[in-house]
C-alpha cells in the first residue's frame, strides 16, 4: 500500500518501501531519495501538527481517516458515524464537543465503542474517542464548571449579572449585607435584564428557618425569591449573610429549579435557612438580580457555571 499521509506509514521499517508512491528501496535511483525527504517533511507537517485541526459541525458527519487528532465541536443534535476501525488503523484519535446538544457516536457495522454499539455524548460534554484498528475506546468529559465572575459589592443598590443564556446550571456563593437590616431577594429575567419575573405569583417558595431559638417554615406563590428572610442584621461585614444559591435548568424552556443555603452569626444573632424555589414559567432565563428589601448592598459574590 503507498504510503501517502502519515498513518499509512508502518512500524516496521522494512514496510515502508516507498513515501506518496516514490520508491525508497536501495534499488530505486538516488534522485527518489531528495523527492521523499520532501514527501517526508510534508506529510509529517499535514499529519501531525498540520492535524490538530477545529471545526464546527452542526449536522450529521461521518469521521474520516484524515480527521485524526481532529476536534469537532457540534453545535446541534448529530450522529458521528466512524468509518471502520480496519480503514482508520490503530491510534487514530478523534475529539468531539457537544455544545448545544447530545451527539450520538455510531460505530461501522457491528463495531463498538466502549463495548456498546452506540454511544451518548451528552450536550455539555467532551469526548476523545481512540481506534485501536478493531473497535473504539473514549472517557467522556463531563461539563466542567466555569467561572462567570467575581464581583466585590460596595453599597449597590442592586447586583446584576445578565448575558446567561449558554448556562444550564448556574452557582453563586459569596457574603453580602445590607445597609439596612432586610430581606435579600432574587429575581429572574428573560429578556437580558431588560425588565425581571415580579408577578404576585412568578415563583413558588418553600423556606426552613432557624433564628435564635425557634424553627419557622414558609410556603407559596411569591414575587421573588428568597436568599435569607433574616431582617435583624446588623449593617456591617462581621453580620454579612454567607449563602450558596445552585440554579438548575436556567436557559432551558421548563421550570427553572433554585436552592438557597443561608446563614450568619454575628452581633444580630444568629440565623440559617434552606429554601427551595421554583420559577412558574418555562420562558429560557438569561439573567438574574439580586435586590434588598431596603437600603444598599455590599459584600462580594463568586458566580460559576455549567454550559449546556
Amino acid at each position: 500500500m503507498a504510503k501517502n499521509v502519515f498513518l499509512d506509514w508502518d512500524t516496521t521499517a522494512s514496510n515502508n518501501t516507498d513515501l506518496g508512491g516514490i520508491g525508497i528501496q536501495g534499488t530505486n535511483a538516488v534522485s527518489n531519495f531528495d523527492d521523499a525527504l520532501r514527501t517526508t517533511m510534508a506529510q509529517l507537517r499535514t499529519g501531525l501538527d498540520g492535524k490538530v485541526v477545529y471545526a464546527s459541525k452542526s449536522a450529521n458527519y461521518t469521521a474520516l481517516a484524515n480527521d485524526n487528532n481532529a476536534v469537532h465541536r457540534y453545535t446541534a443534535t448529530a450522529t458521528v458515524a466512524l468509518t471502520a476501525a480496519a480503514t482508520l488503523a490503530a491510534n487514530w484519535h478523534y475529539t468531539v464537543v457537544a455544545d448545544g446538544a447530545a451527539v450520538t457516536i455510531d460505530p461501522n457495522a457491528s463495531e463498538t465503542i466502549n463495548g456498546l454499539t452506540t454511544m451518548i455524548v451528552p450536550n455539555g460534554s467532551t469526548a476523545t474517542i481512540i481506534c485501536d484498528g478493531s473497535n473504539f475506546f473514549t472517557v467522556i468529559k463531563p461539563a466542567p464548571w466555569e467561572i462567570i465572575t467575581r464581583q466585590t459589592l460596595s453599597a449597590v443598590s442592586s447586583f446584576d449579572l445578565t448575558g446567561l443564556s449558554a448556562f444550564v446550571k448556574i452557582r453563586m456563593t459569596g457574603t453580602i449585607y445590607p445597609s439596612i437590616a432586610s430581606t435579600l431577594l432574587l429575581i429572574t429575567s428573560s429578556n437580558n435584564g431588560s425588565s425581571y419575573d415580579t408577578g404576585a405569583a412568578d415563583y413558588s417558595s418553600h423556606t426552613l428557618s432557624w433564628q435564635a431559638a425557634a424553627f419557622s417554615g414558609l410556603s407559596g406563590n411569591t414575587s421573588s425569591m428568597t436568599i435569607s428572610a433574616a431582617t435583624s442584621v446588623n449593617a456591617n461585614a462581621d453580620d454579612a449573610f454567607q449563602f450558596e444559591l445552585l440554579f438548575d435548568n436556567f436557559n432551558k424552556t421548563s421550570f427553572l429549579k433554585a436552592k438557597c443555603s443561608a446563614n450568619f452569626v454575628g452581633a444580630a444573632g444568629s440565623y440559617i435557612t434552606n429554601t427551595a424555589h421554583r420559577r412558574l414559567s418555562t420562558t429560557a432565563r438569561n439573567a438574574f438580580r439580586i435586590i434588598s428589601g431596603s437600603g444598599t448592598l455590599s459584600g462580594n459574590v463568586t458566580v460559576d457555571g455549567i454550559r449546556g
